[in-house]
């Protein structure tokens, strides 16, 4: 009855009264029903990573069920974020923003599932990761020179071998990346100003798994250093002259970097300067046939508060 409500845009009237051991398996049961994207917010990380492992139990593997993790770092804390945060957290944002329904390639919606601080942290807009979003196919034409310096402006990092995501390499006309919104890293294999074959690889052992077609790369980070320039003249206003000299030599060295359009590894704490209007988790949500769901509303607006 509910799954029929909620498939013609009926919301319910009040709080559902659900136990919460059964709460993840009635979301699980909704999903396989409705197959709409799910976003799940609930008010502490460490139930946040509970629903993810008990959904995947309910679910077939087939449906993508996303951990929107929280920031290492706490507000105005300088501390860089784990290239698995970042994997996580743009994992979950580029899967609600791709799916426009089922397909062949992704015939199931995906299920995000958010803390209140995952949820609080600033993140980009929906309308630059559509912009950086970008697919390589096999039989593609491809610049290499100016591919690599538009990854660098994603936030990429180049690397004598691709381990980590955000990292990609060059050895002649071989290039390896890995994007964080893919599981494995790829190698794109170029014939002259083409590309000739397409490959994920195991990045710790270097071989190659299984030929595809085509692939998605999006950005490195949530932190885009290519619009660095303008973060620069945003941060050319703070006064720096009463810092700890060597923050003030930190800062500027960091804010020198921005304006030069290159990464580093405080980036995403940079996230207010770089965008005016920053997005939030909810903005990547379809606007129609999707549904945010809320766990113990008393509970996560505490956390906000405390936050």
């Amino acid at each position: 009855a509910l799954a029929a409500a909620l498939a013609e845009r009926k919301a319910p009237e009040a709080p559902l009264d659900v136990y919460g051991a059964a709460r993840p398996y009635v979301v699980a049961a909704l999903g396989r029903a409705l197959n709409r994207p799910l976003v799940v917010v609930t008010a502490r990380s460490a139930r946040a990573r509970q629903w993810v492992d008990e959904l995947r139990i309910w679910l077939p593997d087939e449906v993508p069920v996303y951990n929107f993790a929280d920031p290492d770092a706490l507000p105005y804390e300088r501390i860089p974020w784990a290239p698995e945060t970042r994997q996580r957290r743009l994992e979950a944002l580029v899967g609600l923003l791709s799916w426009s329904g089922p397909t062949r390639a992704t015939p199931l919606a995906p299920i995000a599932v958010a803390s209140a601080r995952g949820l609080m942290q600033m993140t980009l807009p929906a309308r630059e990761m559509r912009l950086a979003l970008r697919p390589v196919r096999q039989g593609q034409a491809f610049d290499l020179d100016r591919m690599l310096l538009n990854w660098v402006g994603l936030g990429y990092e180049s690397a004598a071998v691709v381990e980590t995501p955000g990292q990609f390499s060059r050895r002649g006309g071989i290039v390896d990346i890995w994007p964080p919104n893919l599981r494995r890293p790829v190698r794109v294999e170029l014939f002259g100003d083409e590309v000739d074959s397409l490959r994920t690889f195991d990045p710790s052992t270097q071989r190659t798994l299984e030929r595809i077609t085509e692939t998605m790369v999006g950005p490195a980070s949530e932190a885009l250093p290519r619009l660095g320039e303008r973060a620069g003249e945003r941060l050319a206003t703070l006064d720096l002259d009463t810092c700890h000299p060597p923050a003030r030599i930190e800062f500027e060295r960091e804010i020198e970097a921005l304006r030069n359009g290159s990464g580093f590894r405080n980036l995403e704490w940079y996230i207010p300067y770089l965008y005016s209007n920053p997005g939030i988790l909810a903005d990547y949500l379809p606007a129609e046939n999707a549904h945010l769901i809320v766990e113990d509303a008393g509970e996560l607006l505490a956390s906000l508060a405390d936050l």
